[in-house]
Order: structure tokens, then sequence, then C-alpha cells
């Protein structure tokens, strides 16, 4: 049985959307997902529950720069986090490939998406990460 099967909600006690985070620091859901929870089907909860991994991993590179961030789909599907109070900013997200864990990086404006790839050595983590966001895009 896995941890979403045991329990009906991901909250740990800990939220922020409360007071105004648009991302719980605690468990991970957006504003509207922890509003509308109890109204969520099987199937949409169990998607919540499969992005939140992910989506804690955004979270705190934003926290390695102080800030916020916040979520958006794509048309794909995949989640984008960006800094609500700096849009013009890129919006970024991390993708699994045969290498590790790599992040992807896309102009806000154009759409264009560019691997921001770490220097050889450097273990891929929130503050290695972040680190790179802030010397390549000033975030």
């Amino acid at each position: 049985m896995t941890n979403a099967e045991q329990r009906d909600s991901p909250c740990v006690a800990l939220c922020t959307t409360a007071l105004g985070d648009p991302v719980c620091r605690g468990c991970g859901r957006t504003f509207d997902e922890v509003a509308h929870w109890t109204q969520l089907d099987a199937g949409q909860k169990r998607d919540v529950w499969q992005r939140l991994d992910a989506r804690r991993r955004l979270l705190e590179i934003g926290l390695q720069h102080g800030c916020l961030v916040a979520v958006e789909l794509d048309v794909a599907g995949d989640e984008w986090a960006w800094v609500p109070a700096s849009p013009e900013l890129p919006r970024f997200r991390l993708a699994r490939g045969d290498d590790g864990l790599r992040l992807l990086v896309r102009d806000p404006r154009q759409g264009d998406v560019e691997e921001a790839a770490l220097p050889d050595g450097v273990a891929p983590s929130a503050e290695s990460f972040a680190a790179l966001l802030a010397e390549r895009f000033a975030i």
C-alpha cells in the first residue's frame, strides 16, 4: 500500500496557503487543490499525489532564493515553476534524463525551452539548481 493510499489528504498540518502562498510549503498542493480537495474525485486526487514530489523539489529551489514559487501546467501536462513577484523571470522544471535530474528553463514570453546543465562533478540538488538559476538567469 502506498502512502497516497494510506491517507486521503497530503496535508501535514503546516498549511501556508492560508497565509497567501500560491503553493503550500507543507504538503506541496496549490491553493486551489487545498481549497477544493474534498470535491476532487479519486482520479484527480491521484494526479495531485503524483505531482507532489516533483513540485516540492521546485519549491525547494525557489526557497533557496528566498522566494515563493507558483506552478502552471503547459499543454503537455508538465508543471513549470515561476516566481509570481517577478513574472518576467523564466519558468523552470526538473526532468529525469538518462543521466539523472536536469533543469529545464522556459522563456515566459517566447516559450523557448533550454536545458541548464550543471557543471561537471556538481551533484543535482536544490542548492546546485538554485545556484545555476541565479548564475544564468539572475533569479
